[in-house]
């Protein structure tokens, strides 16, 4: 009993450890939010005819206006981000303003057909913003709902392979081996030390990371993790060979 409860209470204060770090990794990446936000709204209020060429829309007097008025959004989500009060409250407008770029660079696309590489391009560029923003945010509030939803999931699993350990290490150790029993793995390539992983998303669509080994232990086990940027989704894995 006693140890049941010293157990709970290790895994506790484990998960709050991890929760501190999340929200640290989470304001780090609001502080640098806040930076692209200050530079993105400075450029959209002084050279707007400049944004708005490289984007695919008209340089008018309206598109002008409309460019400036998001530049000063920008501005005022940067300084909210770059505060230490309600960081979340200001991500998640990025996000809602990000969302409003959405539709206006849709808009665009409908209309202007010679102009529309940039614009699609502005587009993707945007909805990448969106994610970005959007799990910040998330990650930045406090609430244990959210917390649940975005706080990573530890999964531990055993499974009896009859084989020697050493060859099962082997066999683990070439990661490009992986999607030959991971249906949800298409690839694995290993080039530098570095491997891209390319796995099956959601409406057909692919997902690729890239990730690093970080521990190995010949003949007994490894462990490698997604790198830092590379995707919205960090994951980590650690598989040990070892007898029953």
């Amino acid at each position: 009993m006693a140890q049941n409860s010293l157990n709970r209470t290790r895994d506790a204060t484990s998960n709050e450890i991890q929760r501190r770090m999340t929200r640290t990794q989470a304001r780090k990446r609001a502080l640098s939010l806040g930076v692209f936000s200050l530079g993105l709204g400075l450029t959209q209020m002084l050279a707007p005819e400049t944004v708005a060429r490289l984007i695919g829309l008209p340089d008018k007097r309206g598109t002008r206006l409309v460019i400036r008025l998001i530049g000063a959004r920008e501005l005022a989500s940067g300084l909210g981000l770059l505060g230490r009060r309600e960081p979340a409250a200001w991500a998640w407008g990025r996000a809602a303003g990000d969302v409003m770029d959405l539709a206006l660079l849709g808009r665009a696309l409908t209309s202007l057909r010679p102009l529309r590489p940039r614009t699609a391009a502005a587009a993707a560029v945007v909805a990448g913003a969106a994610a970005v923003d959007a799990v910040s945010a998330a990650r930045l509030m406090r609430g244990p709902k959210v917390s649940q939803v975005i706080e990573p999931i530890h999964v531990v699993k055993s499974i009896t392979v009859n084989r020697p350990p050493e060859e099962v290490y082997k066999f683990w150790r070439d990661l490009e081996n992986l999607p030959r029993f991971m249906s949800h793995l298409e690839s694995v390539q290993v080039t530098n030390g570095r491997s891209v992983w390319k796995a099956k998303g959601p409406a057909g669509m692919s997902v690729e990371w890239q990730a690093e080994v970080v521990f190995d232990r010949p003949y007994e086990s490894i462990g490698w993790k997604s790198v830092e940027g590379s995707t919205l989704v960090p994951n980590r894995h650690l598989v040990t060979a070892g007898q029953k």
